[in-house]
């Protein structure tokens, strides 16, 4: 019983989480305003790191570095079409190994 019950709670976290996902971004600043490398980590709750990373790897494809030390810009269209394309994404299966005779 107390199986069933976690695994139900558990699937509604993970429901909870991927509608949260799917929202749009909050409108807490104008919509034209791009998101700077510490506030999208800080919107997304990811590190300074993996969202750096994130760019490097062509994740959000109009992107900008703002001279030498000011830092990267990310466009808020771009963190919308990133974060539509993640939910969208398919999930993938557990392909299981042959086994040896």
């Amino acid at each position: 019983m107390v199986r069933i019950e976690f695994r139900r709670a558990l699937e509604q976290a993970k429901a909870k989480a991927w509608a949260r996902l799917a929202q749009p971004a909050s409108l807490s600043a104008p919509p034209t305003e791009d998101y700077t490398a510490e506030g999208l980590a800080t919107h997304l709750k990811l590190t300074k790191g993996t969202v750096y990373r994130l760019y490097r790897a062509g994740a959000w494809p109009n992107a900008y570095k703002v001279g030498r030390t000011k830092g990267l810009r990310i466009p808020r269209a771009d963190v919308e079409a990133w974060r539509a394309a993640k939910v969208e994404r398919p999930r993938f299966e557990l392909i299981r190994a042959k086994k040896r005779h």
